[in-house]
Order: C-alpha cells, then structure tokens, then sequence
C-alpha cells in the first residue's frame, strides 16, 4: 500500500495479566484502506494481540506485539463508487437531512428537546408503492420525520417526508 486513506482502530478485548506491575492484553482489530502504486486499491483488515505494561514512571509500554491475522483484498480499480449525491443531491430531504452525519445533530440540537440522535436509524430498499421500482425508506428515531425516496420513474426522483404513522 503506498498510501493510506482510512485507518480504523478498535479493542475489542482487554484482560489484565499481572496486577504488580499492572500488564493487560489488549487486542485489536484493524482496519487499513488505501492506493496501491499501480493505482489500484488495497484493504487489510486484522487482529493483532497485544500486551502492556506500566514502566517506572507508571506510563504504558508495549512489550509484545503479534498479528494474528488478516484478510488481504486488493483490486486493480474502484469496485464501488458512491453515486449518492448525484443520485439524491437534487432533492430537499437528502440536503437538509439525510447529509448531515450524526455529529451535527447532536450539536444542532438541544438534548432537551427529547429528539433521539445516536445514530440508531435503518434504510430498506424495496417496491414500498407497488409501482414495480424499488424505493428507498430511512427509518429515523424518534421525532425525526421518517423519509421515504420513491423513484417513481426511470429518469424520475421524487422525495416525500411524513410523520410516521406510528409512535414508540
């Protein structure tokens, strides 16, 4: 890989060794996405076991490092291209809301204001209007109105935004 784009991080387990001086295991999983010098695309994604000890001055060092395994995936081009806003750009719904991310919600809105906003929504993707094309539905939580994008035509993007039907 001769760059990398993304970079994801998680421990996914943690236990400790020694109480004195206190040593964990730590493992990780990874996630490394990025160019290759042929300009095709690369994504390794592992786990490595780690462990750590406090030193003298009670800072964390790693004494051991070790992969545990991984997955190489390599293509020679870009297999998905993400045509969102080409797709949905035009339309009031995916600009006011649909395109903001989670992190602007939480500072945009009051927590008062009781409007759940931890990212807890669904998409499902099928003829919801039986017009033999398939739609898209955004499931938001509560007090977000729920969205539905129905392609009505082939070269036809219509957005409507209701109330749900339902409350929880």
């Amino acid at each position: 890989m001769s760059r990398v784009e993304t970079a994801e991080f998680q421990i996914v387990g943690i236990e400790t060794i020694v109480d004195s001086p206190l040593t964990v295991r730590a493992d990780i999983r990874y996630d490394l996405v990025g160019t290759r010098s042929s300009k095709g695309r690369e994504q390794h994604i592992g786990h490595w076991r780690t462990q750590w000890s406090r030193d003298d001055t009670n800072a964390w060092q790693v004494t051991k490092w070790e992969a545990t395994e991984e997955t190489l995936s390599r293509a020679s081009a870009p297999i998905f291209i993400d045509i969102t806003s080409q797709t949905l750009g035009q339309t009031d719904s995916y600009r006011n809301q649909l395109i903001h991310g989670v992190d602007y919600w939480r500072t945009a809105l009051d927590g008062a204001c009781g409007i759940d906003v931890y990212g807890n929504n669904g998409v499902a993707v099928g003829d919801i209007d039986n017009d033999g094309f398939d739609d898209i539905y955004v499931a938001n939580r509560r007090g977000f109105p729920t969205g539905s994008i129905t392609i009505a035509a082939m070269e036809r993007l219509t957005t409507s935004l209701r109330k749900p039907a339902w409350t929880y």
